[in-house]
């Protein structure tokens, strides 16, 4: 009998710590008499008592859920608040950059580079937020909403450009807890104060593509800022491709001469050249307009630069000035264990070295950045064009800077993309919705292997309505325009047949033998 109630006492007490686990606390039956213990990792202490003798377990159990809800609804710090009140929003931002054990997590992006510029504009705008604490989750919702209110209500600022700006600030607030885990060796629940806030959106549709025979007035523009010969050349090949085969920027600059398949007439896009929702497609047809240029332009190459491993944009970065002050670190292994050593400012990469005396940071930023080169020459190549729109407030009357100049929308470079899709879309091209679609890069199955099918499908389409521009009225007229506006001496009937002879024909790197392909590498 005795053993009996041993067993069944055993039994109550496991369903009792069963029971109590479940919501934050436990009961224990402890010489006729219920003890509870509050014991979370909630707070950094723990809390117990003992219930009168005659209390029965319910009772117990209700009294313990009472106390539970006065230590939640009273002003008791738990650990989380302890510890985000000694961080502020700066401490995380400035963790997420430079701490060494998250690099991965930064640079999970393919453009963690403009996200790293985005972060420093915020820091440098929004300095009230950045001094917050992490504990103070509405007082930055509330700062973050008053600031999309002032945004909405100014004409000079668009909603979606701050919500762009703020996007990496969105990433480091969801991975707080990662973030802060290098710091304190331990995941802590970090709220994330930006939940239920409405980003403004991207409303305005902006869409500008090139009228026909508008891409005449880009050429001419490259002839007259490009003196040099090879430098006409890369840039007329760069707007084609992108008029041909809708790529954006990022991935025009990342294509490498083993990338072209000159057999099959396609150019292969490897995963790594897009990142995120920006997808592209495995591989574009390669044209016979496409393939003359790329012939060309090799042809004009020097040959330390004709590798296939190499770029076809291929910008050579230039020795930096030796009496640069920056001063750079790079931690190399010695001895195993890790130690600082100063490096060449020449040699600086920011993936390996840091920048510890900031007054020349600008500089090296700007000369590492492979894409800086297509901004600064596009802006004064278009600026030689007319092809631009005047900036109206929703009167519809145009902006006007300090000056009293309206301001002005230039066509941006990825606005040859919008042109190309525009064009596909219409007559006399008339591209399928599958071949639209994966075009654009929507839609499409990588490990499909019909895709020289429907690349070489496009080509012939492509083609096909190139030879029905170049002789359609339209284009005649705005050829024989722009020869009159710009003073164009030639005679020639069509500007593709001025281009390959001013390019191809008369120009110094001319065709004049069998092709060669590109150098192989050296094992």
């Amino acid at each position: 009998m005795e053993t009996q109630n041993t067993s069944t006492t055993t039994e109550k007490r496991k369903r009792a710590r069963v029971r109590g686990k479940s919501v934050g606390f436990r009961l224990r039956l402890r010489n006729g008499k219920w003890s509870y213990e509050i014991r979370s990792n909630k707070y950094d202490q723990t809390y117990s008592g003992t219930y009168a003798l005659g209390t029965s377990q319910e009772d117990a159990r209700k009294m313990t859920l009472a106390r539970l809800h006065e230590l939640e609804s009273a002003d008791v710090d738990t650990i989380e608040n302890k510890t985000l009140k000694r961080y502020t929003v700066r401490q995380l931002i400035e963790t997420f950059e430079t701490h060494h054990l998250l690099k991965k997590l930064r640079e999970e992006n393919a453009s963690w580079r403009n996200e790293a510029k985005m972060i420093k504009t915020f820091k440098n705008t929004q300095k009230a937020i950045c001094d917050m604490r992490l504990s103070e989750t509405k007082r930055i919702n509330l700062a973050f909403r008053a600031e999309i209110t002032a945004v909405k209500q100014t004409y000079d600022r668009k909603g979606y450009s701050f919500t762009r700006q703020c996007s990496p600030i969105r990433t480091i607030f969801k991975r707080a807890s990662q973030i802060l885990f290098p710091l304190e060796g331990r995941l802590i629940d970090v709220p994330n104060p930006l939940l239920g806030i409405e980003w403004p959106k991207d409303e305005s549709g902006r869409e500008f593509p090139l009228k026909w025979g508008d891409e005449l007035k880009i050429f001419d523009a490259i002839f007259k800022q490009c003196p040099r010969y090879i430098d006409r050349c890369k840039w007329i090949l760069l707007v084609q491709l992108a008029l041909t085969t809708a790529l954006r920027r990022g991935v025009l600059l990342r294509l490498k001469w083993q990338d072209i398949d000159w057999n099959n007439k396609v150019i292969k896009i490897d995963k790594s050249y897009w990142n995120g929702k920006k997808k592209a497609p495995p591989m574009v047809p390669l044209t016979h307009r496409l393939n003359l240029m790329l012939r060309q332009y090799l042809e004009a190459l020097p040959k330390d630069d004709q590798r296939l491993s190499y770029e076809i944009f291929l910008i050579k970065r230039r020795k930096m000035d030796s009496r640069t002050s920056a001063k750079i670190v790079e931690r190399k292994l010695v001895m195993d264990r890790y130690e600082e050593r100063i490096a060449r400012p020449s040699k600086f990469n920011p993936k390996k070295h840091k920048i510890v005396k900031t007054d020349n940071r600008a500089y090296l930023e700007k000369f590492h950045d492979k894409t800086k080169w297509v901004d600064l020459t596009w802006r004064r190549i278009i600026r030689r064009t007319d092809l631009f729109k005047y900036v109206l407030d929703p009167n519809g009357n145009p902006f006007v800077n300090d000056n009293g100049e309206p301001l002005q929308d230039w066509f941006h470079f990825h606005d040859l993309r919008h042109t190309a899709v525009t064009r596909y879309a219409e007559p006399p091209y008339n591209l399928g919705e599958q071949e639209y679609q994966y075009l654009k890069g929507n839609k499409i199955k990588y490990n499909n292997p019909q895709h020289i099918d429907i690349n070489n499908r496009i080509r012939e389409k492509i083609e096909e309505g190139d030879k029905a521009i170049e002789v359609s009225p339209a284009r005649q007229a705005a050829w024989v325009a722009l020869r009159q506006q710009q003073g164009i001496d030639t005679e020639l009937e069509t500007p593709e047949k001025w281009l390959e002879y001013e390019i191809y024909v008369n120009g110094p790197y001319a065709i004049k033998g069998p092709y060669q392909a590109p150098i192989e590498e050296e094992e």
